[in-house]
């Protein structure tokens, strides 16, 4: 029963030396891929921090250039009232009346132009804000992910020295208190089959010298 509970040694130091080499692999290729990672989406980051840039520009002058296309119809739009305004108000309302219609069609199409261009330069805004969050948010993750890279760098400096004591342990152990009485077992076993097989053909020669009707005696 004691001898189930007993754990092999040998298999226990192999386990112990392999299993510090899998730490220092482990140590090694873990951040390294990481890095990679890291070092790709940084590359990610700022070119997507310059594309936001370039398109932040041509938003803004597209903004300017709604703001001015608004100007424009808002007076076009005033001019349009005034003369309406005018028409109502003279005494002969009755002869401008095709007239009255068409300021009151065109003066609908100026809301409408008004209307659009205030919708295009909300769209404008929120797609600008919306690009910037984004970016911030990317560069956010960035910034972490650098942050944590450095400490992964100092968990893989700790587990590659852990993996390299219990590799040169393991391996010391197993040859010192293992390796080296196998290698003596196996050493005695290789003299003993020599001294065997020498024997064996010492006894050769003498059987075939030996006379019919005599036994040769073995050689000592």
């Amino acid at each position: 029963m004691m001898d189930l509970l007993k754990p092999p040694t040998d298999n226990l130091y192999k386990f112990q030396a392999v299993g510090g080499l899998a730490l220092i692999v482990a140590g090694l290729i873990f951040p390294i891929l990481f890095f990679l990672q890291t070092g790709m989406e940084y590359l990610a980051q700022l070119r997507g921090s310059d594309e936001f840039k370039v398109h932040e520009t041509f938003t803004k002058e597209r903004l300017k250039t709604l703001k001015d296309r608004e100007q424009q119809a808002v007076r076009e739009k005033n001019e349009l009232e005034q003369r309406l305004n005018q028409l109502i108000s003279s005494s002969r309302v009755s002869g401008n009346s095709g007239e009255i219609e068409k300021l009151e069609s065109r003066i609908k199409e100026t809301n409408g132009q008004i209307e659009s261009i205030g919708d295009a330069s909300h769209e404008a805004s929120l797609n600008l804000e919306l690009k910037r969050a984004q970016v911030k948010n990317a560069e956010t993750v960035s910034v972490n992910q650098r942050r944590d890279s450095r400490y992964l760098l100092g968990v893989a400096v700790v587990v590659i020295g852990i993996g390299l004591y219990y590799l040169l342990i393991g391996f010391r152990r197993w040859g010192k208190r293992l390796q080296r009485f196998q290698d003596i077992v196996v050493e005695k076993e290789a003299k003993d089959a020599l001294k065997a097989e020498t024997e064996a053909s010492n006894e050769v020669p003498s059987a075939i010298k030996a006379t019919p009707g005599e036994v040769a005696e073995p050689t000592r």
